[in-house]
């Protein structure tokens, strides 16, 4: 059997269509097992109405890597299939039979990622801000192929899927991370070295609801960066090709762009131009390959907004990096003990 285990909180406007798609896949062993982050809304009653096989309530909020958790410990599938309330896919793709279709005609593989359709399932320059980096992950992670089976460092939580023995041997989410863009990338990181193969297809497509708003936007960046930095002090994240040091050096000169503006009170105005035009260039060719993504994908009347975007974000990234560095220093948990405390992840098979 196969388990699917959706965390929701507050999901109410999107948790109908994500059931709806799967409810058409042509797989008859299957279990759908939803579990409710103290929503305040009618989650649990939608999902009522479309009808599931569990819902488990939480009382008070826990976070979605504690969701996940107690969902694996309560299926009774030997796959599982996490799945984020707000992802959805082509009505001409049955996604989750062909994720069980994969794990039975492949024992070598331990997990199989998905990847998110470049177009936004709402798109502004914001959501294709992340739509487009998650491309250009992607496309080094493929290096050519269509598909790659592989120690690496990535796992799709919104849609993956992954035996449940090696969930249970990986010890889960960690669920002292309770932000979103966190605790997935801490699994992937620890999945590497636990030696799992991933299985990444190009045909293994979802559709996401990247984030529109731009304090979402801001916060999730913030957080997430922040997590790196106790994931990083914890293992060596190298081999996280999210991470690259042509990255890291787009952010700091996006950084120094930010002290540009003082630089027209001490130079002439012409000078000024010239080194503002050489410097927004120099910007734009630190792109490489994502600029073909982004004049490629990306709506017309939103790709100069994508590199103001990329401006804005930065100082926030870089800002939250920083301030793991500071909590770190003066001794903060934030990765505390084992990823779960369920018996489930210390009990004998």
């Amino acid at each position: 059997m196969v388990s699917i285990i959706i965390p929701t909180h507050n999901s109410s406007n999107s948790i109908i269509a994500l059931l709806l798609c799967i409810q058409k896949t042509a797989l008859k062993e299957y279990e759908v097992v939803i579990v409710d982050d103290a929503s305040t809304d009618s989650t649990v009653e939608v999902c009522k109405t479309i009808g599931v096989h569990q819902i488990i309530q939480f009382e008070q909020q826990q976070g979605p890597a504690r969701a996940r958790n107690v969902g694996a410990s309560n299926a009774q599938g030997e796959i599982l299939i996490f799945i984020d309330s707000d992802v959805t896919w082509s009505k001409d793709s049955d996604l989750i039979l062909k994720i069980y279709e994969i794990f039975q005609n492949n024992t070598e593989i331990d997990c199989i990622a998905t990847i998110s359709d470049v177009h936004p399932t709402i798109g502004n320059s914001i959501a294709y801000n992340n739509s487009i980096y998650h491309q250009y992950y992607i496309h080094k992670l493929f290096n050519g192929k269509n598909s790659v089976c592989q120690r690496m460092m990535f796992f799709s939580s919104r849609l993956g899927g992954i035996r449940k023995n090696k969930f249970k041997d990986s010890g889960g989410f960690h669920e002292s991370l309770k932000t979103v863009m966190g605790e997935d990338g801490e699994f992937w990181n620890r999945c590497y070295y636990l030696n799992y193969k991933v299985y990444l297809d190009r045909t293994l497509v979802h559709s996401h609801a990247y984030p529109t708003r731009f304090w979402r936007f801001i916060k999730s960046y913030f957080l997430a960066t922040m997590v790196h930095y106790f994931i990083s002090k914890k293992m060596d994240t190298t081999p996280d090709v999210t991470i690259s040091n042509v990255e890291k050096l787009r952010r700091l000169y996006v950084c120094s762009m930010l002290l540009w503006p003082a630089l027209f009170f001490f130079m002439p105005f012409i000078y000024f131009l010239i080194f503002l035009l050489i410097g927004i260039t120099m910007f734009i060719l630190l792109f490489g390959t994502i600029n073909n993504l982004i004049w490629k994908y990306v709506p017309k009347r939103y790709v100069i907004q994508w590199y103001l975007v990329y401006i804005a974000i930065t100082p926030f990234i870089v800002g939250g990096y920083v301030y793991g560095i500071y909590l770190y220093a003066r001794g903060v948990p934030l990765l505390k003990g084992k990823p779960s405390t369920l018996s489930f992840f210390t009990k004998s098979s």
